[in-house]
């Protein structure tokens, strides 16, 4: 893998890219510059772009069936998810990345690895927030997935063990209820988990 500055990964589009109180990725108007769209995918580092940092709200607002979430709602207070609620409400929402620059970047053949930056967003549910707001942005939910998946087990380098399902592979699995490869939000939808071949129904791994 070739490398930009001698990083093997690199996160966030937006605000912590950098301290110069600039993004060398982004112009003012959130446009990702194309040359470094083409650094990114030719250098084969891996961008963990963060769109949920801006967009946690764009996901609440769009798709309420995620605030209502059994896992969110199980973790979280009541008093929580609802000041998320109205802060999506209220919210002027920007647009952190626009033109599809996660799909091109996917199509020239670079790596994304799906990130959130918690606890500024909620811990698991801005996960799945992550990967609707790619799909939202034009990237298959295919390719969505394999961002928290595979690419995420090849960016800290444990594909031999974890990231697809393959003979000789740890069995960790979450199994769901629907059809993410469809619909992007089934993927939250969990219904067990296989841990190390262990069997886990959800209602059993949530706090009572």
């Amino acid at each position: 893998m070739h490398r930009i500055a001698e990083l093997d990964a690199t996160e966030h589009l937006t605000g912590t890219t950098s301290r110069r109180g600039y993004t060398q990725r982004m112009t003012s108007l959130h446009k990702m510059y194309d040359d470094a769209m083409q650094l990114t995918a030719a250098s084969g580092i891996y961008l963990t772009p963060t769109l949920v940092m801006g967009g946690f709200v764009k996901a609440v607002n769009e798709n309420i069936s995620l605030a209502d979430n059994k896992q969110f709602r199980a973790f979280f207070s009541r008093e929580y998810i609802e000041s998320w609620k109205r802060r999506a409400s209220t919210s002027d929402y920007r647009e952190q990345i626009e033109d599809n620059e996660i799909k091109e970047i996917i199509r020239r053949g670079g790596n994304i690895t799906a990130g959130t930056d918690s606890p500024q967003v909620p811990y698991g549910t801005s996960l799945h927030a992550e990967l609707w707001l790619y799909v939202r942005e034009g990237v298959s939910p295919f390719r969505a997935l394999q961002t928290a998946t595979i690419n995420a087990a090849k960016g800290v380098g444990v594909e031999k063990d974890l990231g697809s399902l393959e003979p000789g592979k740890l069995a960790d699995i979450v199994i769901v209820n629907g059809d993410p490869l469809n619909n992007i939000s089934d993927a939250w939808n969990v219904d067990k988990v296989i841990k190390n071949g262990i069997l886990y129904e959800i209602n059993d791994l949530l706090p009572k």
